[in-house]
């Protein structure tokens, strides 16, 4: 493995020799005044040239676009940096004394590599996201909706993006005045449960999860709503979650309940209250959420405030005497740091995902992973699809453990799970500048693989976990519900359907409605359910 520290080591030396060692032969260059303009031209095009290999690895890292520094073509790129340096030095010494037409092919091959080294940290990336299962199908079209024999087993939505703000963030309309509508045709479609996958609110306060529940009480209450967290409803490029900051600000009122929850928690809590029955790994949803810490409970969390005590002991050499006493007196400040002890039962419920309800009319068990707890401040690293090892091995936990009865898997996420068939460009039209956000451009696949990294190898191990699970038990079938990229689209990977659904707010008519879902005998039957606006 390459230490963190060698690729910033190496950019500095690359850096140095790129910019600086050309510009020492300048004096070769400039000194034959016979032969003067365009071979000073050339001397000054080369020593530019060789420092953008170098400012091109620094600039993808810079907006969330890293190459592991432990792969070794990243090693090769650093190699090939400080080639093109050496090379420069050449071009450099031959512009003085050759012919044009030498000086020509020199200078055309050493160009050439530049170009190749430029676009080598993008290959990179798009290699890493590139799916490897290879049997993934074509897209094609959902059923028209239709009514089914039987009640339905779920309506399918995603991205709500509900704020109170007239845009999105991002410059979007959000679904504020698109969703009763689309309440209203699921209504009268009677699913047994309603599955959002992400982005339910557009930056995870208080007061626009307020919102969402207020819409909600159009929702026929004997309709269950099962979601997927999104990198919106949880991330913390948005501004710092309760957690990191005081609570209480000078001249501000006490705050409480949602306010002084971490996105996370508020999320979990919507989820507790549309549906009880909703579990962790070995954490029922609705109990977690009625005996979070508060000052009358504080000292009845042993675990959160043993944790919260090795977290407070300092390392250090000291004598186990002055280690005993530091344990004693950090365990004393525990047992009343209410703030610690709330980060710590929070975080554990984090560490529990993922999230699951078995409906047993119909035999469907519904998983719920969230994909955005890896997250970052930086632009081109706020809305990362990371799934987590520890996410993953609760995932085989749970499936593993899913009754015989079950013969239905639908597991929601909000990032897409594989990736296939990108170019090594995005593709845009000159129409695309008109819009201020480039929005073809921005909710492309090219754009959401490489800028907001989701993990195609989580996605296969998670893939791979499924279809084993698929495999271990006959005739069960699976579907994966997702959303993010603000598209729809249906396809298969053997017995898996991957059900992509678009945003509440599309600006194509056709886009605008919901899946629906019916067990038919053994399988299920997916149709897409248009709604006039």
């Amino acid at each position: 493995m390459v230490s963190d520290l060698t690729p910033g080591i190496l950019l500095l030396l690359i850096g140095g020799c790129s910019i600086f060692l050309p510009m020492l032969l300048w004096k070769d260059v400039t000194a034959d005044d016979s032969r003067t303009t365009g071979r000073r031209r050339v001397g000054a095009a080369t020593a530019f040239l060789s420092a953008l290999p170098m400012l091109s690895i620094v600039m993808w890292d810079s907006i969330g676009v890293p190459p592991s520094p432990s792969d070794v073509r990243v090693m090769v790129l650093y190699g090939l940096a400080m080639l093109t340096t050496i090379a420069a030095l050449i071009v450099i010494k031959v512009s003085v004394n050759a012919a044009p037409t030498v000086l020509a092919i020199f200078f055309a091959i050493y160009v050439a590599g530049i170009i190749a080294q430029l676009s080598a940290p993008i290959a990179i990336t798009l290699h890493d996201v590139h799916s490897y299962h290879p049997s993934v199908t074509r897209p094609h079209a959902a059923k028209p909706c239709r009514g089914f024999a039987f009640q339905p087993v779920y309506a399918h939505i995603s991205d709500l993006h509900i704020t109170d703000h007239d845009r999105t963030r991002d410059g979007r309309e959000p679904g504020n005045s698109r969703l009763p509508a689309i309440l209203d045709a699921i209504n009268r479609k009677k699913p047994r449960v309603l599955v959002i996958s992400g982005d339910i609110t557009d930056e995870g306060t208080a007061a626009q999860w307020r919102l969402v529940e207020q819409f909600m009480g159009r929702l026929d209450p004997g309709i269950a709503v099962f979601i997927a967290t999104g990198n919106h409803d949880v991330n913390h490029f948005f501004e710092k979650d309760p957690a990191e900051r005081p609570v209480r600000w000078p001249g501000a009122a006490e705050a409480s309940g949602l306010d002084v929850e971490p996105r996370i928690f508020r999320a979990v809590e919507f989820q507790a209250r549309h549906l009880t029955a909703v579990n962790t790994a070995g954490i029922n949803l609705t109990d977690y959420v009625k005996r979070a810490p508060d000052e009358s409970n504080v000292s009845t969390f042993p675990q959160q405030i043993a944790e919260c005590v090795m977290s407070c002991i300092p390392d250090t050499d000291g004598t186990p005497s002055e280690v005993k006493l530091q344990m004693a007196s950090c365990r004393g400040l525990c047992a009343h740091d209410l703030r610690s002890i709330r980060f710590h039962y929070f975080q554990d419920i984090v560490e529990s995902f993922p999230t699951y309800y078995i409906d047993r009319p119909t035999s469907t068990a519904f998983i719920g992973l969230t994909t955005s707890l890896g997250d970052s401040a930086e632009v081109g690293r706020n809305a990362i699809g990371i799934t987590g090892r520890k996410q993953i091995n609760n995932l085989r936990a749970v499936l593993s453990k899913l009754p015989r009865t079950v013969k239905h898997i639908v597991l929601v996420q909000h990032h897409p799970p594989l990736w296939t068939g990108l170019g090594r460009l995005p593709r845009l039209t000159s129409s695309d500048s008109q819009d201020p956000v480039w929005d073809r451009f921005y909710s492309s696949p090219w754009f959401l693989s490489v800028f907001l990294h989701n993990d195609v190898k989580e996605s296969e191990e998670i893939f791979e976990i499924l279809t084993a699970e698929l495999s271990r038990r006959r005739g069960v079938d699976a579907i994966v519900a997702f959303g993010h990229r603000h598209e729809r689209s249906l396809s298969e990977i053997g017995p898996v359907i991957l059900e992509e659904a678009p945003n509440l707010a599309t600006k194509d008519p056709n886009d605008f409605g919901f899946y629906l879902v019916s067990a038919t005998g053994t399988s299920l039957d997916v149709s897409w359910c248009g709604v006039r606006q």
